[in-house]
């Protein structure tokens, strides 16, 4: 009873969550075509690669809960291979690394060459460590740092996002 009180407790605050995620995107767009519509701002290209950006952000938002109502579901497919996890984690860091410059963030990576591979999703890997890297770019202040480390363990690999930021609540 008690896990499913916090299941319950959780899917709200996720759907809260989502809706808030979702309502920023849509009163820019919506706020920017009604300017631009009533000629209080001119559809100019930076305009309008803005509000592209808006819609990108909410697609990645619906792709976002589509993976999850999938996974909660068991469907999600996974299409495992082996792939090297440091090569992952320069690829996700360079990926990001504009966005670091931008906010006065160092991105750094720390693991050693030659780890083992592993077999993974690098699709999906890609996507969570984006996710957590991106969410650490959005809260670490100016001036701090942002670590992408992978670490041997006993019969496994470790792979850690690190930031200087408030963190997580309980």
């Amino acid at each position: 009873a008690d896990a499913v009180q916090r299941f319950s407790v959780e899917r709200r605050q996720l759907l809260a969550d989502v809706a808030h995620e979702l309502r920023t995107p849509l009163a820019v767009i919506q706020g920017n075509l009604e300017a631009m519509l009533d000629g209080v701002l001119p559809a100019s290209p930076e305009e309008l690669a803005s509000l592209h950006q808006e819609t990108r952000l909410l697609h990645r938002i619906i792709d976002d809960l589509r993976t999850v109502s999938l996974a909660e579901a068991g469907q999600l497919r996974l299409e495992k291979q082996w792939i090297d996890p440091g090569l992952v984690l320069q690829q996700v860091a360079e990926r990001l690394r504009l966005r670091a410059d931008d906010k006065a963030i160092r991105l750094e990576t720390n693991f050693a060459w030659g780890l083992p591979q592993i077999l993974a999703d690098p699709q999906r890997l890609t996507q969570i460590l984006t996710n957590l890297v991106d969410n650490a770019l959005r809260y670490a202040p100016a001036g701090t740092r942002v670590e992408l480390a992978a670490q041997p363990r006993p019969g496994s690999l470790e792979l850690t996002v690190q930031d200087d930021g408030p963190g997580i609540p309980a």
